[in-house]
């Protein structure tokens, strides 16, 4: 559920838009930890099923060292277009995916038959890429998807999503959509689908991960408000791991 995405969810419906009518182009979506840049991607892939061919990869810090893994899950529903490639440049792609022997080229042949590929593909429709967790993609697919980015345009858009501070946006010099904390009345409203026994002053603004998980770590008498909260609270589940990973701070902590 976004409560915080409308302005969000409208920079994205607006790329869509823009894309349908032939005037794709490119956007990173970057926030901290938790913040939902995710599920904006998911909204943004439903609204757009109908209309495009959308493809997605997602960066997975397992698999950073392994060469073109995210560029495979990303191009691999496109492998049928790859007839209208110039032969090196299919050659190429194919031996960097591990599809066929690898064939001798350079980084930049591998950036423009994935380019190539994509806009073969958006001929027939109009294709959106899209990346989440861009900062724990394997260097080899994120030099090709950055490349793509920056060429994007008519029926080919790109979307990649980063955590702040891992990725910053200046890197890659797109047009940027921060995600930002929700405020007051946005965690309210989030709380209520949510965790809808919660008193008032229980609730708080910040991050919507934090926001999902914590209730699950309350007792009855904290969720009711008849009892103090001991402060940091500790996150639970997915929130977490991510506090491990320096994502997502404790919630009295949070920015309003």
């Amino acid at each position: 559920m976004i409560v915080s995405g409308s302005p969000s969810c409208a920079r994205l419906d607006d790329l869509l838009a823009a894309l349908i009518r032939g005037e794709g182009g490119a956007l990173i979506v970057h926030g901290e930890a938790g913040i939902g840049k995710t599920t904006l991607l998911e909204v943004l892939a439903e609204h757009a099923a109908d209309t495009v061919t959308v493809v997605r990869a997602c960066g997975a810090e397992t698999e950073a060292e392994l060469a073109f893994a995210a560029l495979a899950d990303l191009l691999s529903p496109l492998l049928s277009h790859l007839d209208a490639l110039p032969a090196p440049q299919a050659a190429v792609l194919m031996g960097a995916l591990a599809l066929e022997p690898p064939t001798p080229g350079d980084r930049l042949a591998v950036c423009v038959a994935a380019l190539g590929l994509l806009r073969a593909a958006a001929r027939n429709r109009p294709v959106l890429a899209v990346v989440d967790d861009v900062q724990w993609v394997d260097a080899s697919s994120r030099e090709s998807i950055e490349y793509v980015a920056r060429r994007a345009g008519g029926p080919l858009a790109v979307v990649l999503a980063a955590r702040d501070p891992l990725y910053p946006p200046e890197r890659i010099r797109l047009p940027e959509l921060p995600v930002g904390p929700v405020d007051d009345a946005e965690a309210a409203e989030l709380l209520r689908h949510r965790a809808p026994e919660l008193a008032p002053p229980v609730a708080a603004a910040g991050n919507p991960l934090a926001l999902v998980e914590l209730p699950a770590t309350l007792t009855a008498g904290q969720r009711a408000g008849t009892m103090t909260l001991d402060l940091p609270l500790a996150p639970g589940g997915r929130a977490a791991a991510r506090v491990r990973g320096g994502g997502v701070q404790a919630l009295d902590e949070q920015p309003g």
